[in-house]
Order: structure tokens, then sequence, then C-alpha cells
């Protein structure tokens, strides 16, 4: 299954506030000394020819090319990140595709990755097999998504400010125990729907998912899982951003998967 369409609008409606969002490291400290460290340590994309799943406003082919990509293609559901894409980078290619639905011959690629992405999708199994589909040889399929503990919490706010937690109480003198958040998410088989947002005040939807169940699908697909990463933030986070560089360096937000054909 593919994103939803209402997802989908929302990007477009934002895809201007969300391009200056990934692009402004005080708005989007995760980006730029969290998430994004953390997949590029993971890719090595000298002359490789390259695929982007969700690829956004394009922003990250200025590092590809820093590495010295051999070419890179941008795929993404939001036509207006793409047009967004081709401007900034009007050399490369970009263009709006359905990650579960590819529209590439077989074995065209060296790597292929994807940030942030996969977790919009309630389904993983046919964009992780169309993802190897179009690998060649032992190519690597490198990807980012929400941290199932970090999902798993349940958010409030209050007078004193927004709290979210998962654990439990149990109550002094009673058996009664108090359950905050849901990691297993056990009557829906280890997946649940959540309503987030996007650059700070757009609602999209996306899904919690246990680590069995991301497992499971992996399995399915054919992959090798090749390494799993819980990222920790660059120093530089802790001199712009200290306590967000708190809360991460204790609370994982995001990982990132390397599996191999």
């Amino acid at each position: 299954m593919s994103i939803d369409k209402q997802t989908i609008e929302t990007y477009n409606n934002a895809a201007g506030s969300y391009d200056d969002h990934v692009t402004n490291s005080v708005k989007s400290p995760l980006h730029a000394y969290y998430e994004k460290p953390a997949i590029h340590a993971e890719l090595n994309l000298l002359d490789r020819v390259v695929l982007n799943v969700g690829c956004g406003s394009g922003r990250d082919n200025e590092w590809a090319h820093c590495q010295q990509v051999g070419s890179i293609f941008g795929i993404d559901a939001s036509s207006a990140l793409v047009d967004i894409a081709q401007e900034n980078f009007p050399d490369d290619n970009f263009v709006v595709m359905d990650a579960a639905n590819l529209g590439f011959r077989d074995e065209v690629f060296d790597v292929a990755y994807s940030s942030l992405t996969l977790h919009y999708l309630p389904d993983w199994l046919a964009a992780l097999r169309e993802a190897r589909r179009v690998l060649r040889g032992r190519g690597l399929f490198v990807f980012s998504v929400n941290h199932p503990l970090e999902t798993a919490l349940v958010k409030t706010d209050d007078q004193d400010g927004r709290t979210a937690r998962i654990g439990r109480t149990i109550v002094n003198g009673s058996e009664e125990r108090i359950v905050y958040g849901d990691y297993l998410a056990a009557e829906s088989g280890g997946l649940r729907k959540i309503i987030g947002t996007v650059a700070d005040k757009h609602h999209v939807q996306y899904y919690h998912r246990t680590f069995a169940r991301m497992i499971a699908d992996i399995n399915a697909s054919g992959f090798t899982i090749r390494k799993l990463v819980e990222p920790v933030p660059l120093a530089q986070m802790k001199n712009d951003n200290p306590e967000y560089y708190k809360q991460v360096l204790a609370q994982p937000k995001f990982l990132v998967w390397v599996l191999q054909k």
C-alpha cells in the first residue's frame, strides 16, 4: 500500500515551508546533526548509480555530489516537492513515483536509500521488494525511519508543558497498574496509525511498527540485514541546541537499517 492521499496533499501544500525547515539547522536540528549524518555514514556513493526514495525537495543531492556520485535519481510522492527539487538541481533527475511501484527496469541501481519515508507506508513489503528488484548484484538499501520507542510514547499537554512517556505506575496499596504508551500494538499485529505533524504544524499520517514487524517484512522481502544503527547526535548539536541534544543522546528518535540484496 502507498502513502495516503491526505499526507501527500499535506506535503504538496507545505512544500515550501518543508524545504525551508530542512535547510535550517536551527529549525531542524534532527536533520542537521542527527538523522542525516547517521544515514550518510552508511553510504558510499563514489561513482555509483543511486536511487533516493522519498527525495523531498532534493537537498540531499548537494551532499551526494560532494561524494562524487556517478548519478542520482530522486523520487517522491509529492509533486510539489519534486518541482522544488528539480528547481534546486536542474541537471539531476526527479520524478513523482510510488515507492511501492517503481517505474524502473530490474537491476539498474548500485545503491538505494530513503530518509524518513517508509514509516508513512502502512505496508513495507511492496516497497522493500521493489527496492531489491531495482538493485544490482549485492547492492545496498539504506533507510531511516522513526524509532519504535519514539512512536510507542503517549503524548499529553498540560499547563506545565508537553509530556511523552512509556512505562507504568503501580498504585500504592492496590493491584492497579496505569500503563503509558503502547509498544506492542498487539491488537493490530504490531502496527498502529499515528497522526502527526511535519514542519511543526502540517498534519500527516504515519505508522508505529514493532521491531518484530519490521524484521518480518525485511526477511519476507529477500533482503539480508547487514546493520542496524541507533544514532547518537553530533557534538555540534550540544552547542546549537543543548536541550534537544540531551533528549536524543538518551532517548532514540530514529533508526537506520542497512540491507543487502
